[in-house]
C-alpha cells in the first residue's frame, strides 16, 4: 500500500527490515552505496575478515545488510543468525555463543546437502558437547565443516549475526571485550550487526585489530 497522507504514512509505516526481493525493489532506499560497496569489497577479499557494522536502532542496519547479502549470495554460502532467537538476552555467554554459531552453520550445510542428514545431533552431542573444556578443538572442528562447505559448494562462508542490538548493554559489553579473540576465530567472514552504543564502551579499542 503506497501512502498519500501523513495519517496513512503512520498506519502503515512497517519498522521490520525488508527482506524479499520484491520488496527491496519496491521500498529500498540506496542511501549508502558507497558502504555497501566498501563492505563487499572487504568481504570479497582473500582473507576472512570480521566486521563490526553498527548504528544506531531502527536506522536500517539489518536491511542494508539484506541488501548486501542479496548482492553476494551467487559467491557466498551465507549463514543468518539471529541472537534473540536463540540464546537468552539478559544472559549470553560466549559458550553458548559459539555453540549456536557452529550448530546452525551445520544445519545450514546438512538443509543444502553438503553433509549428510542426521549430523546435527552427531554435532550436537560429540562435536560440540562439553564445550567448556574443549571449546579450542570444537572451533577447529568448525573450522573444518567451513573448509568443507567452501570445497563442496565452491562458495566462501560469510555469516551475518543479527539482532546484537537487543542485547543488554552487559552482556553484549562481555561477550565483545573479553572474548574477541574467541569471536574471530572462525575461519569465514563475519559481519556482526552491532548497536553503536556498545561500540563507545572504554576497552573496545585494544580488540579492534580483530574486528
Amino acid at each position: 500500500m503506497t501512502a498519500s497522507t501523513l495519517y496513512e504514512a503512520l498506519t502503515t509505516f512497517d519498522t521490520r527490515p525488508l527482506r524479499s526481493q520484491s520488496d527491496m525493489n519496491r521500498y529500498y532506499v540506496e542511501h549508502t552505496p558507497r558502504l555497501l560497496r566498501r563492505l563487499a569489497t572487504i568481504m570479497r577479499a582473500k582473507y576472512p575478515y570480521k566486521v563490526l557494522f553498527t548504528g544506531r536502532r531502527i536506522t536500517g542496519k539489518t536491511t542494508a545488510l539484506n541488501r548486501l547479502t542479496q548482492k553476494l549470495q551467487k559467491s557466498f554460502f551465507i549463514v543468518h543468525l539471529a541472537i534473540p532467537k536463540i540464546l537468552n538476552t539478559f544472559d549470553v555467554d560466549y559458550t553458548d555463543f559459539m555453540l549456536a554459531l557452529g550448530t546452525r552453520l551445520f544445519q545450514d550445510a546438512t538443509d543444502e546437502k553438503h553433509f549428510p542428514k542426521g549430523i546435527e545431533s552427531f554435532i550436537r552431542d560429540d562435536l560440540l558437547g562439553d564445550i567448556l573444556q574443549w571449546l579450542e578443538e570444537r572451533v577447529n572442528r568448525m573450522n573444518y565443516v567451513i573448509g568443507e562447505v567452501v570445497r563442496k559448494s565452491e562458495k566462501h562462508v560469510l555469516f551475518i549475526v543479527e539482532d546484537i542490538d537487543k542485547l543488554d548493554i552487559e552482556p553484549a559489553r562481555h561477550l565483545f571485550l573479553g572474548h574477541a579473540r574467541t569471536l574471530t576465530s572462525p575461519r569465514a567472514s563475519i559481519i556482526y550487526n552491532i548497536s553503536k552504543c556498545i561500540t563507545i564502551f572504554d576497552g573496545l579499542s585494544p580488540n579492534q585489530e580483530q574486528f
